[in-house]
């Protein structure tokens, strides 16, 4: 039977390689599995899911438990994503980052989750067996946690400089891809702008700002595509990661790194503060005095790592990397769920509201960027 057949992706998993991950996470190359236990723990747009696995095997002679999380990956979901290795939303990419020596190595502040192994199914799925951080889940996160994020991210893409890896497979123009399927809901904003779901969702001034930042996003592209590159996680906020210390270390450890790849410098902040503010872990009226000062921290990290380069290069990639995707690039998904209610019982429990209480808070945060949407068109000479 495919794997894509069956009950659980988990069960494509043969009784030898479950034993050699169990061996992996106990670090005892003669444990024995005596049971193995799953449950499915929800999945992603993009086609990945999740499952606890844990159970018992014998370890120096004693009996003890284990656990490690499973996540497949597969190219359908409610989005499907590309097969093609050199596109912005390939499927494989996270899978391929867990078997990179260069992800091992991390030894800074910012780190991935200890991988047990990693295999593929036929269907096409594929899987890697990882650490279960949930002992070190500290959300919601205070604001020194913020700060800590933003200078391992600092210290993680100064250092990525020294030796960049070069697998083909990491990410270029991610932040273009993800704003550029936005085009659909763009344009029905704009040919409704009076519908009672958008006068709900957006001010007539974000409206505005939104459709002339839309207009003008190809110049954005190009000034992101003009600063300083470097290797970026992308998707690095509480959700994304834990926080622990390892050998009086403090450590975040971060997960999904579905969007690795080539970014501006100050691209990796933009998701601890946008993404942040769009799923709720911040308030907006809070988010001004985090942002000073992650951004510090994070040139602080930068500076740590023997990064050299100008201020404002940081700045600028950080800013326009908010709007393109935090303000334009989000309108796709949550335009979408304001227009259509079929939607209520999958993103209600996901952002932890009810539908108008919801579309209500990301009202408050998208004005609150107007600013921001501001700015980016003055930088772009549109003021």
């Amino acid at each position: 039977m495919s794997p894509l057949q069956q009950e659980s992706y988990v069960d494509g998993i043969d009784d030898g390689t479950r034993t050699e991950l169990v061996r992996n996470a106990l670090q005892d190359r003669q444990a024995r599995l005596i049971s193995w236990q799953e449950e499915a723990m929800g999945g992603g747009a993009s086609g990945s899911e999740l499952y606890k696995v844990w159970g018992e095997a014998t370890s120096d002679g004693s009996v003890v438990p284990w656990t490690l999380i499973v996540k497949m990956f597969t190219p359908e979901g409610e989005q499907e994503s590309s097969t093609e290795q050199l596109a912005w939303d390939y499927w494989k990419r996270e899978w391929s980052v867990y078997r990179a020596p260069w992800l091992r190595a991390l030894q800074g502040g910012l780190v991935a989750p200890r991988c047990f192994g990693a295999g593929e199914l036929g269907g096409p799925a594929a899987w890697v067996a990882m650490e279960d951080l949930s002992s070190a889940d500290r959300r919601p996160w205070s604001p020194a946690q913020f700060v800590s994020a933003a200078r391992h991210l600092g210290e993680f893409n100064g250092s990525s400089l020294q030796n960049p890896p070069t697998d083909p497979w990491l990410s270029r123009d991610w932040i273009q891809g993800w704003t550029e399927r936005a085009a659909p809901m763009v344009a029905r904003l704009s040919a409704v702008p009076d519908h009672p779901a958008v006068q709900e969702l957006f001010t007539p001034s974000t409206v505005n700002l939104l459709l002339r930042v839309w207009e003008h996003r190809h110049e954005g592209y190009q000034l992101l595509e003009a600063l300083p590159q470097t290797i970026c996680h992308q998707d690095l906020f509480p959700r994304n990661g834990f926080v622990r210390v390892a050998s009086g270390i403090e450590q975040t450890v971060a997960i999904d790194w579905a969007f690795c790849g080539w970014a501006a410098f100050g691209a990796d902040l933009a998701p601890l503060i946008g993404a942040s503010l769009n799923f709720f872990e911040i308030e907006w009226n809070e988010a001004d005095e985090l942002e000073h000062v992650c951004l510090d921290a994070y040139l602080e990290g930068l500076r740590t790592a023997g990064w050299d380069g100008d201020h404002d290069d940081v700045v600028t990639g950080y800013q326009t990397s908010m709007v393109l995707r935090f303000m334009v690039g989000a309108v796709s998904p949550i335009l979408t769920f304001a227009l259509d209610t079929a939607y209520d019982p999958v993103v209600e429990p996901i952002f932890g509201h009810r539908r108008h209480p919801l579309i209500a808070k990301w009202r408050e945060v998208y004005a609150y960027n107007e600013p921001r949407m501001t700015l980016l068109l003055t930088t772009l000479g549109h003021g």
